[in-house]
């Protein structure tokens, strides 16, 4: 036990974290931080972070893998069982970046999926994400919500 907190301790001191984007939604309060876990010596890209804030007390921090980006990638959002946000990518590299898709459920009743696509950049020892060349750091969800049955999916994304 001595030795894992030892170690964490070791660990923590080379790393440092980056929030690159702030997520929010017309669905619910919640606000989460998407952080990047980044060595002090090399600003290589260690591993993410998601944090979950409700009226700015964080009930929520996740560990996601960098290394699952590929495939499946990672799972941002899941409801019943149902992936709504994952980010994925098959070329990222944790020393330059790369480029993200963003896939999210757009209409869960017919299984209906659209992609936004962004990059994570990084300049000298800093990261951001892009789109179109452009820095942002707050992405907007608007939730596609049918009569009757509610929300369904994701209309859009607004990226700023």
């Amino acid at each position: 036990s001595l030795y894992f907190c030892l170690l964490f301790t070791i660990s923590s001191l080379n790393a440092e974290e980056q929030t690159v984007a702030t997520i929010a939604n017309d669905d619910n309060p919640n606000i989460a931080k998407f952080i990047l876990d980044i060595d002090k010596q090399t600003h290589s890209v260690i591993n993410f972070f998601k944090e979950t804030y409700l009226k700015s007390a964080l009930i929520l921090r996740e560990r996601l893998e960098a290394k699952n980006l590929e495939g499946a990638g990672i799972i941002l959002e899941e409801r019943d069982n149902r992936i709504v946000l994952a980010l994925k990518s098959d070329n990222f590299n944790e020393n330059y970046g790369g480029s993200l898709t963003i896939d999210t459920l757009y209409n869960g009743t017919i299984d209906d999926r659209r992609n936004y696509f962004v990059d994570l950049v990084r300049e000298q020892e800093s990261w951001s994400l892009q789109s179109n060349k452009k820095k942002i750091s707050n992405l907007f969800i608007e939730t596609n919500k049918l009569p009757i049955i509610g929300v369904v999916g994701i209309k859009n994304i607004i990226m700023n």
